[in-house]
């Protein structure tokens, strides 16, 4: 069972008490791992110590459960607040915490789950956007006279103009190629440009953390992937949205790290 969990630093201890009770009971499963930012900053992991009581209490109950927290370096300043814990040690491995997504003040934690799954696969239909001809699909949408032809038209009259002239736009400059749908490979937008872009923005982060680079100049240097990425995950999931499968932009929001 793999779960994610939220605990805002507000958070009362009545709302603390239900996330114990469910945790318990979770704990119970074979195969077990709550990940999130729990927001516990005065926790000392090495020594399993806390100054307040709300943070003891959350100790008493990893404890009494057996339960193993899994991260040891600070995800946030010095504070470890970002944590993964699991019912069996061995379950999860090979955790890192490195990078940052976007201009968040958490670092990105990295690790393996040790268990097998069933990969399952379907043929479907997409659009090849690495065989598109963008430069051809805005100059078919850009010669389009937009406030002669929408004049006079109502809200759904316009949409359904507005959709029709991208779909036939898209027709004609990007090709559609049927493949196995493989559950766990790169999302489309991952293109060859992102991955040069990540590329430098994983070896910045690196610099950064040796104090080669300044915070500015990290910014800066991670600034050119952020903005393909997004423009990727724009125009596929405008096409997505067109084309009636707005399911695919909740899933592409999941893999997108902006």
């Amino acid at each position: 069972m793999l779960g994610v969990y939220y605990r805002p630093p507000s958070q009362v201890e009545e709302v603390d008490e239900a996330f114990f009770k469910q945790l318990t009971k979770l704990s119970k499963a074979q195969d077990l791992v709550v990940m999130g930012d729990f927001n516990y900053p005065d926790i000392c992991w090495e020594t399993n110590t806390a100054r307040h009581r709300l943070s003891n209490k959350f100790l008493d109950c990893i404890g009494d459960n057996f339960l193993f927290q899994k991260v040891e370096k600070a995800t946030r300043g010095e504070a470890v607040l970002d944590l993964v814990l699991t019912n069996r040690e061995e379950l999860v491995e090979n955790l890192k915490v490195e990078d940052s997504i976007g201009d968040s003040d958490h670092e990105i934690i990295e690790f393996m789950i040790l268990r097998k799954g069933r990969r399952e696969t379907s043929t479907i239909e997409v659009m090849d956007f690495r065989k598109a001809d963008f430069d051809k699909f805005r100059e078919l949408v850009g010669k389009v006279s937009w406030e002669a032809r929408l004049k006079g038209k109502t809200t759904e009259e316009s949409w359904k103009y507005f959709k029709g002239t991208l779909l036939r736009a898209q027709k004609q400059t990007i090709p559609l190629c049927r493949k196995d749908r493989k559950y766990g490979k790169r999302p489309a937008w991952l293109n060859k440009e992102i991955l040069h872009d990540l590329k430098i923005k994983k070896e910045s982060y690196k610099k950064w953390k040796l104090g080669q680079l300044t915070k500015d100049e990290y910014r800066q240097a991670t600034r050119g992937y952020r903005q393909a990425s997004m423009l990727q995950f724009k125009l596929i999931a405008s096409c997505s949205i067109l084309r009636g499968q707005a399911e695919q932009v909740f899933s592409l929001l999941l893999m997108t790290p902006f």
